[in-house]
Order: structure tokens, then sequence, then C-alpha cells
């Protein structure tokens, strides 16, 4: 198994996924560290924006499966040896209403959901430093909220 972690030149992988066919839309995304920024959106996509890293272990993945959409990073255990760079800067979808879960790790995280039509949501958190913000009314029934800290 590797632990040190292989650096690379600064990549921006770039996110635009549709709301699925099967509804209610579950959002699933999971952050091992580093820093999220989540903005409501607007337009026909469930998600759109980017991944920044520059760790080629971080390579994001992207799942499509019934109703659920899923970013996520394989991350294993990693001993970083230099600067880490994981920046997800995404806009979410308010068009269809849906659930949302972020599971994050050892992560800086600003989540304004004002405004985003969420029937669920979930949060995970590990170490980091975290803002969840509600400044505009849910447009759609939250049915379950549950958060979760480290």
């Amino acid at each position: 198994m590797k632990l040190v972690a292989t650096y690379i030149e600064r990549r921006a992988a770039t996110v635009d996924l549709a709301y699925p066919e099967v509804t209610p839309a579950h959002l699933k995304l999971e952050v091992p560290l580093g820093r999220v920024n989540l903005q409501p959106g607007g337009g026909e996509s469930l998600i759109s924006g980017k991944i920044t890293y520059n760790v080629a272990e971080l390579k994001p993945a992207y799942s499509v499966r019934n109703r659920t959409v899923t970013i996520r990073q394989k991350f294993q255990l990693l001993i970083p040896t230099g600067q880490v760079i994981n920046d997800w800067e995404f806009l979410l979808g308010t068009a269809h209403p849906y659930s949302l879960d972020v599971g994050v790790g050892a992560a800086e995280a600003d989540l304004d959901l004002g405004g985003v039509p969420l029937t669920g949501f979930k949060l995970a958190s590990g170490a980091g430093d975290m803002t969840v913000d509600f400044a505009l009314p849910n447009p759609a029934r939250l049915i379950d909220a549950r958060i979760q800290t480290g």
C-alpha cells in the first residue's frame, strides 16, 4: 500500500451533472480533506462547478445510479509531504427537490443552502471549520435533517 501522496501540477476537474431521470434525486458528496464551498445555483443542473487538486490520489470520481448522483474521492491513508490543494467549488441545483448528503473529513466548509429545495439533508464532518447557512427559506418540505460532527 502506498503511503506518500503523489504531487502533480494543479488540475481542475469540471463537473456539470443533470438531475437523474429517476426522482426524487439524491446528491452525495464525499470530501476527505480540503475546502468545500457550496452555493445555490440555477438552471437545469443538479450540481455544477469544479474540483481543483494537486495530489493524484484525489482525482474525483462521479457516478449516477438510479436516483443517486455521487461525487467522491477515493482517499487512502496518505502522508502529505507538501501543501495539499483540494478545493470543491459548486453551485447546487434549485430547479427540483432532492436530498443531499455531504461527508467531509479534515475540511474547511462553507455550505450556503438557502433556497435549495432539500427534502433531506445529512452532514457528517470530521475535523475542520464548518459553516452551514439557510439564509433563504427551503422551497421544499425537509423531511429529515441530520448533522454529525467529530
